[in-house]
């Protein structure tokens, strides 16, 4: 009888644990520096940390893959700077030459330039020369601005210094990042004869 009574209390112990367990379980519990959250907001709190991490390794890949292209396109331009840099003063005579002697209709110019400019997806500005007391031909030089990819930009370079019809190289290149991680590169059309 005694052994009954012994285990009585033991079941019934065991019980009320088991009870106190599933209640913390639904509940938590907080007393001085212990704490247990409840069961659902661990499995809440657990997804949302899967949720986080897989954003974190989305964000991270994308980072990673805009920083290599970033990396590729700053050594096109490293590279394609120093070409033009090497070009020669002799060569840089010789075009400044063949433009005073060939004339471009401004009209022409615009409608040429900016069918390449489309073409590659830019946006372009072009910088007429001055053209005082409405002068009809004028030498000067011709600024070019484009905004866009540096490869898209390095097809509209591409097209206009083999363009038959476009007897001039482009000079003073410049590039720039903007706001929006657009390339804009200027460059100068220089000593054209250009007919208003």
């Amino acid at each position: 009888m005694k052994n009954y009574i012994i285990f009585g209390v033991l079941l019934l112990v065991l019980i009320a644990v088991l009870i106190l367990s599933g209640f913390v379980l639904i509940k938590g519990f907080e007393y001085k520096d212990i704490s247990v959250m409840p069961l659902l907001d661990v499995i809440e709190y657990t997804d949302k940390i899967e949720k986080k991490k897989l954003e974190l390794s989305l964000a991270t890949a994308e980072y990673n893959t805009r920083k290599t292209n970033l990396e590729k396109e700053k050594e096109n331009y490293a590279d394609m700077k120093s070409k033009y840099e090497n070009v020669s003063q002799e060569e840089i005579d010789a075009i400044l030459e063949a433009y005073k002697k060939y004339k471009y209709d401004l009209e022409w110019l615009w409608i040429t330039l900016g069918n390449y400019a489309r073409t590659n997806n830019l946006q372009i500005v072009i910088n007429e020369p001055e053209n005082p007391d409405n002068a009809g031909d004028i030498l000067g030089n011709l600024g070019l601005t484009v905004r866009g990819r540096y490869l898209d930009i390095v097809d509209f370079v591409f097209d206009i210094e083999n363009d038959k019809e476009l007897l001039f190289k482009l000079d003073n290149m410049n590039m720039t990042y903007d706001n929006d991680n657009k390339i804009v590169a200027t460059f100068d059309i220089l000593t054209m004869n250009v007919i208003f």
